[in-house]
């Protein structure tokens, strides 16, 4: 978050105990370091909070961001954003008594937030990965393609329906663990990941006619009774989707059981067992997701469920430096990271008039920027197709007005897009 705050233009004050770590912060970004307890008002004084519009309380207590949140506010600064770990942090306070009331603006939930795009990989199987921009009918969506589909052997040149790709914009293809930027000879195989925006319904529209087999998730397994599991499966049970969760610890089964009620089947046992995912009926399932808190356990019981019979499976993970590591195991078909789904929840909610972060995508080491054409800048009025860009970017949408508009080469760039 840093990082994009000071690629935005911002003057930006990183508080945290580790002065070590703020050193190499320092190294790396020009940003200004203070060493404390961020929810203290002399800490928070020493690193200018009477002059700061924002505050991002980040830290892995709830309690200790939302203490910030309040002395911030107290401060006057205009805006507080606070990671927590429940959404029930005000409920039993007193009636009446809001995030908002003591100066919470915005609360990131990181489990729910990774919950509900883990959701978006199990409604449409066949997407591993959904980035929603400001434009509200726009995406840019990861689907694999399968063998047997219609798009393989195809290229942009000779695509079956050219119709299409006057609606979207191919971006990206993910081959092997390696990014390819596609252009017209460029021909899709077997096992690729193709990034595509464009309008929701156009992008549902390819992926059905790529994937026309693919049949809605029923019966899902999710292993480790960790708070992320608990949201999952809350919310998976309006969808009518039946859920067996695997806890190998026996007080958390049990707490599991008592908490989930008998409409959620809990089995005490490790996710690496081959005996316990056969019991749990991994070769009938439709997807199996690794939401334990040790990284590794995900791994390997995804890769462990794949074997035996698992359509789709998910491995969550903590670090950061696992995702690009999941997106080359073929076996794992996709990856979430609760730290990533916050950093993309919390750059919705930092405002900014000229140049936006939409999102870090997951699985390819990439970010989707929004920026708005100047007056008299040097792009506007020249086909795409005429500007020199650098071969790692890719323009992928305009937003011209309530319209939306694949960047294609042919497209003349306005003012104000």
């Amino acid at each position: 978050m840093a990082r994009i705050l000071c690629e935005a233009r911002n003057d930006v004050v990183v508080i945290d105990r580790n002065g070590a770590l703020l050193e190499q912060l320092k190294d790396s970004l020009d940003v200004m370091t203070v060493t404390g307890d961020g929810s203290t008002m002399s800490c928070l004084h020493r690193a200018g909070i009477d002059q700061t519009d924002l505050l991002l309380a980040v830290t892995g207590r709830s309690e200790v961001n939302i203490l910030a949140c309040v002395l911030a506010k107290h401060a006057g600064v205009a805006k507080t954003i606070a990671r927590v770990r429940r959404a029930d942090h005000f409920d039993s306070i007193a009636e009446g008594v809001t995030a908002a009331v003591v100066g919470v603006d915005e609360q990131i939930i990181t489990e729910l937030e990774c919950a509900s795009n883990i959701i978006d990989a199990l409604i449409h199987p066949q997407v591993k990965e959904t980035v929603r921009l400001s434009h509200p009918d726009a995406q840019i969506v990861n689907f694999q393609i399968k063998s047997g589909s219609p798009i393989i052997g195809a290229n942009l040149a000779n695509f079956p329906h050219p119709e299409m790709l006057e609606q979207l914009r191919f971006c990206a293809i993910l081959r092997y663990g390696q990014m390819i930027i596609p252009h017209g000879q460029t021909t899709f195989s077997a096992r690729d990941e193709l990034y595509v925006a464009g309008a929701q319904t156009m992008i549902e529209e390819l992926i059905e006619w790529a994937d026309p087999l693919e049949t809605a998730v029923g019966r899902v397994i999710i292993a480790g009774a960790t708070q992320l599991g608990f949201m999952l499966t809350d919310m998976l049970r309006p969808l009518d989707i039946r859920v067996t969760l695997i806890e190998p610890d026996e007080r958390l089964a049990a707490q599991a059981a008592a908490t989930l009620g008998n409409r959620t089947l809990v089995i005490q046992a490790q996710s690496t067992d081959s005996g316990a995912l056969r019991e749990a009926g991994i070769d009938a399932c439709d997807a199996f997701i690794g939401l334990q808190a040790d990284n590794e356990s995900n791994m390997m019981s995804c890769i462990l469920a794949k074997r035996l019979g698992a359509k789709k499976v998910i491995a969550s993970t903590q670090n950061l430096d696992y995702m690009q590591v999941i997106a080359g195991i073929n076996l794992i078909d996709c990856g979430f990271s609760p730290l990533i789904a916050a950093i993309n929840a919390l750059i919705k909610c930092v405002p900014s008039d000229r140049r936006q972060t939409a999102a870090v995508l997951k699985r390819v080491p990439a970010e989707v920027v929004e920026f708005v054409v100047d007056n008299n800048a040097p792009a506007a009025g020249k086909r795409i197709a005429d500007l020199k860009i650098p071969n790692d970017i890719v323009l992928a949408l305009i937003f011209r007005g309530d319209d939306l508009v694949p960047a294609i080469g042919s497209e003349t760039i306005r003012e104000r897009d």
